[in-house]
């Protein structure tokens, strides 16, 4: 008979067209395979199963049932059916008795025995593959037999248990990523790791893991990664140890704080606490946030006496200007040089200023010192001596527009001189009122009255002190218009101290010489000496009187020196001895009677001497006696 598909002809008890692998008709209930070996079965009972997928030619395999693994496009060249032991047809594509899919790879060899077909390596090692139909579209069959295994492949499982193990060890990893990366991109990490780069001068790790929040007038060029590296190189900037997170809160919104201890350079334990904010859009390994340290930048008062130099911060330009005397700089963290270059009036300054990792405390205010070129100083000194030299042409005890004063003397005309130079220790600064500049120093002025000798009264005195004088600068020099002494109260940038080159011994042995030259004058009333209070010759000044002094007048254990800075002098207490002798045969004393006078004596009084620096030595003005 033939297929009623494909035409071919069929086998009398086929079940299935070889060529096509139509399914024909069933098989009779307990019917065997007569293509089988003699004595066997075939392996499906009952109803025979529709078509099947294609499988390997070849003897019945020993293992469990299987469909094949892949179809052949070419015919079979005869043999035995590998799933049912059918002899096949020479050309046959389907097996006729079970519909299976005939292949080449595995078929068994035609001319074998039959037992030799049954038994052959080729069916004992065959299997089918597991993820392919056992049928072909036919249908699946309706009752498999008694014999049909029901388990897995050995493959299968292999398959199952590498797949289960792969997806515990992605789990237990992802766990341990998790973990791991969650430590990387915390808060505490970005804090610790700032602190870190701060601490190191590791400028672009620092300026990465920042994020800076400006104020209104900022100087932006002071608040950029190459302002922070500038900052960094500072020597006060310390590299710090042992640096961790002691603690870290998450806050409301987008917000941490978090506490970082360390070690600063002394081996002293610190800790700051730092706030961090998430960063917008921005995300490390794909879900987990990038957090910043928020820096608010530093508001840094500045104070300076002005000029228009530049101003720059770790040599980095700023653009504010310190003319008015101050104003206001904005400064990242770290440790800062701030300096103002030279100008026409004053010459450059630095100084330093240290804004802390914490940015809590608010620096303090910055003092820079500037002082005057050294042509502006010049200026300022040659208006001052000529102010001086104006002052010294008065004859009066006190003028206006000048410092000295006399007033209380009974003296009626006084010639001045100046006992050192009143600039030598100038300072000059603006003015409290911000227009204009004052200068200060010292002074002392000596008066000297060249006619009167009165009974009782030395020939010089002196008057001293603190003097400002208000200048005013034109650009090129300065002008001033009067001297005067600095009213009580009022604060001098001078300091007034005794003379550093000056000991006590310096000051006694200079009045023990003027006791000599004292000594050595031979008139009743020697200027400016002790004796003349004494009156020994009844005022009489044309007799002529020899002095010897007794002892020590300048005994240091019975003498007492002190420095007043009032009046910048030295103050010499003590008391002497002194013998006279009047020459009764000279002047006026040889014809005058002295009724109750002795033309011999000796004087013991307490006396009081004035010393001053005259910026070389030491000049006694007066000895007085206690009688003045």
């Amino acid at each position: 008979m033939n297929c009623p598909i494909c035409g071919s002809a069929l086998d009398a008890d086929a079940l299935f067209c070889g060529a096509c692998g139509f399914h024909l008709k069933p098989a009779a209930p307990g019917a065997s395979h007569s293509a089988g070996t003699p004595g066997s079965e075939s392996p499906w009972l009952g109803s025979p199963p529709p078509p099947v997928s294609p499988v390997t030619a070849g003897p019945p395999p020993a293992g469990p049932w299987a469909p094949a693994l892949a179809p052949s496009p070419s015919p079979a060249p005869g043999g035995f059916c590998a799933h049912c032991a059918r002899p096949l047809e020479t050309g046959a594509r389907f097996c006729a008795g079970c519909g299976a899919h005939v292949t080449l790879e595995a078929a068994a060899p035609v001319g074998l025995s039959k037992d030799a077909q049954a038994w052959s390596p080729a069916v004992a090692s065959y299997q089918r593959a597991p993820d392919t139909p056992a049928w072909r579209p036919g249908g699946p069959p309706a009752n498999r037999g008694a014999n049909a295994p029901a388990t897995l492949s050995r493959r299968t499982l292999r398959r199952v248990g590498v797949a289960g193990l792969v997806i515990v060890v992605l789990i237990i990893g992802g766990v341990i990523g998790n973990v791991v990366v969650s430590g990387v991109t915390a808060p505490s990490n970005a804090a610790v790791s700032w602190v870190r780069a701060m601490s190191s001068g590791d400028a672009p790790t620092a300026w990465r893991l920042m994020s800076i929040t400006t104020r209104s007038g900022s100087d932006a060029a002071l608040l950029t990664e190459s302002a922070l590296a500038a900052g960094l190189k500072q020597r006060g900037n310390v590299h710090l140890t042992n640096v961790h997170a002691v603690a870290s809160e998450l806050t409301v919104g987008t917000n941490a704080e978090v506490t970082v201890g360390y070690t600063d350079g002394s081996g002293r334990p610190q800790s700051l606490a730092l706030t961090l904010t998430q960063v917008p859009r921005s995300h490390q390994f794909l879900f987990y946030p990038t957090w910043k340290v928020a820096v608010t930048p530093a508001s840094v008062p500045i104070v300076a006496a002005g000029g228009s130099g530049q101003v720059t911060v770790d040599g980095m330009p700023a653009s504010m200007s310190l003319a008015s005397g101050s104003a206001t700089l904005l400064l990242l963290p770290g440790q800062h040089t701030i300096q103002q270059a030279s100008s026409g009036l004053y010459g450059s300054t630095q100084t330093m200023v240290d804004v802390g990792l914490d940015m809590q405390a608010s620096p303090p205010q910055v003092q820079l010192s500037s002082s005057l070129t050294s042509s502006a100083l010049a200026s300022a000194k040659t208006t001052v001596t000529k102010l001086f030299a104006d002052c010294l042409q008065t004859t009066e005890a006190t003028t206006t527009g000048c410092p000295q004063d006399l007033s209380d003397d009974s003296w009626s005309s006084f010639k001045w001189s100046l006992v050192g130079d009143p600039t030598s220790a100038l300072k000059v600064v603006p003015s409290a009122s911000g227009s204009g500049f004052v200068a200060y120093g010292t002074y002392v002025m000596m008066a000297t009255t060249p006619d009167d000798q009165d009974s009782g009264h030395s020939d010089q005195d002196t008057t001293g002190g603190t003097f400002d004088v208000p200048l005013s600068w034109t650009g090129s020099a300065f002008t001033g218009t009067q001297v005067a002494s600095l009213q009580a109260g009022t604060t001098s940038p001078v300091t007034v101290t005794a003379p550093s080159q000056v000991q006590d011994s310096d000051v006694l042995s200079a009045v023990g010489t003027a006791f000599t030259a004292c000594a050595a004058d031979g008139s009743e009333f020697p200027a400016d000496c002790p004796q003349g209070a004494q009156n020994v010759a009844d005022g009489d000044q044309n007799c002529q009187v020899s002095w010897s002094t007794q002892g020590n007048p300048v005994d240091p254990s019975a003498t007492k020196v002190t420095f007043d800075t009032s009046s910048i002098a030295y103050d010499v207490t003590g008391s002497y001895s002194m013998n006279y002798s009047i020459n009764m045969t000279t002047g006026d004393c040889a014809t005058d009677s002295f009724p109750g006078y002795s033309p011999t004596g000796t004087i013991n009084d307490d006396y009081s001497a004035t010393v001053v620096w005259n910026g070389t030595k030491l000049v006694v003005v007066a000895i007085e006696g206690a009688g003045d």
